[in-house]
Protein backbone atom coordinates (compact mmCIF):
# COMPACT_ATOMS: atom_id res chain seq x y z
CA UNK A 1 0.00 0.00 0.00
CA UNK A 2 1.13 3.37 -1.15
CA UNK A 3 2.29 6.25 1.50
CA UNK A 4 -0.48 8.61 1.28
CA UNK A 5 0.84 11.70 1.98
CA UNK A 6 -2.63 14.16 2.68
CA UNK A 7 -3.82 11.07 5.64
CA UNK A 8 -2.26 13.69 8.26
CA UNK A 9 -1.66 16.90 6.92
CA UNK A 10 -3.24 20.33 7.24
CA UNK A 11 -6.28 20.91 5.09
CA UNK A 12 -8.26 23.82 5.00
CA UNK A 13 -11.55 25.16 2.74
CA UNK A 14 -12.08 28.86 1.95
CA UNK A 15 -14.93 30.26 0.53
CA UNK A 16 -14.86 32.33 -2.14
CA UNK A 17 -16.99 34.95 -3.66
CA UNK A 18 -17.88 33.95 -7.74
CA UNK A 19 -19.58 35.83 -10.87
CA UNK A 20 -23.01 36.81 -10.60
CA UNK A 21 -23.29 36.58 -6.30
CA UNK A 22 -22.15 32.90 -6.59
CA UNK A 23 -19.60 31.07 -4.76
CA UNK A 24 -16.40 28.66 -5.16
CA UNK A 25 -13.98 27.24 -3.27
CA UNK A 26 -9.85 27.05 -2.21
CA UNK A 27 -8.96 24.11 -0.84
CA UNK A 28 -5.37 24.31 0.54
CA UNK A 29 -3.22 21.37 1.93
CA UNK A 30 -0.13 22.61 4.43
CA UNK A 31 -0.98 26.58 3.56
CA UNK A 32 -0.47 25.53 0.01
CA UNK A 33 -3.20 25.99 -2.13
CA UNK A 34 -4.18 23.09 -3.91
CA UNK A 35 -7.71 23.71 -5.68
CA UNK A 36 -9.09 27.03 -6.60
CA UNK A 37 -12.69 26.17 -7.91
CA UNK A 38 -14.48 29.34 -8.91
CA UNK A 39 -17.40 27.05 -10.40
CA UNK A 40 -19.33 24.31 -10.32
CA UNK A 41 -17.40 21.50 -10.61
CA UNK A 42 -18.66 18.39 -13.75
CA UNK A 43 -20.63 21.11 -15.31
CA UNK A 44 -19.91 23.21 -18.53
CA UNK A 45 -19.87 26.93 -18.02
CA UNK A 46 -18.41 29.14 -15.01
CA UNK A 47 -21.60 28.78 -12.99
CA UNK A 48 -20.44 28.87 -9.56
CA UNK A 49 -22.71 27.32 -6.47
CA UNK A 50 -26.08 29.63 -5.44
CA UNK A 51 -25.05 29.42 -1.85
CA UNK A 52 -21.88 29.06 0.50
CA UNK A 53 -23.49 25.89 2.06
CA UNK A 54 -23.68 24.23 -1.15
CA UNK A 55 -19.99 25.40 -2.00
CA UNK A 56 -18.72 24.61 1.41
CA UNK A 57 -20.57 20.40 1.15
CA UNK A 58 -19.05 20.16 -2.21
CA UNK A 59 -15.60 21.20 -0.88
CA UNK A 60 -16.29 18.86 1.97
CA UNK A 61 -16.80 16.26 -0.86
CA UNK A 62 -13.31 17.17 -2.17
CA UNK A 63 -11.23 17.00 1.10
CA UNK A 64 -12.28 13.46 1.84
CA UNK A 65 -10.90 12.55 -1.35
CA UNK A 66 -7.85 14.20 -0.87
CA UNK A 67 -7.28 13.00 2.40
CA UNK A 68 -8.25 9.22 0.80
CA UNK A 69 -5.83 10.07 -1.59
CA UNK A 70 -8.31 9.60 -4.73
CA UNK A 71 -6.33 10.88 -7.75
CA UNK A 72 -8.02 13.46 -9.06
CA UNK A 73 -10.18 14.81 -6.63
CA UNK A 74 -12.85 14.46 -9.13
CA UNK A 75 -16.25 15.04 -8.69
CA UNK A 76 -19.15 13.78 -10.69
CA UNK A 77 -22.75 15.51 -11.57
CA UNK A 78 -23.97 12.33 -10.33
CA UNK A 79 -22.30 13.09 -7.10
CA UNK A 80 -23.57 16.71 -7.07
CA UNK A 81 -27.08 15.21 -7.25
CA UNK A 82 -26.91 13.42 -4.36
CA UNK A 83 -25.50 16.01 -2.19
CA UNK A 84 -28.36 18.16 -3.72
CA UNK A 85 -26.06 20.63 -5.08
CA UNK A 86 -27.64 20.02 -8.43
CA UNK A 87 -31.48 18.86 -8.80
Amino acid sequence: QQNNPYAKAEITIKIIPSINKTFGYDIFVNSQRLIHQPHIPALQGNKGFTTKAKAQKVAEFVVKKIRNNDKPPAVTIDDLKKMGVLK
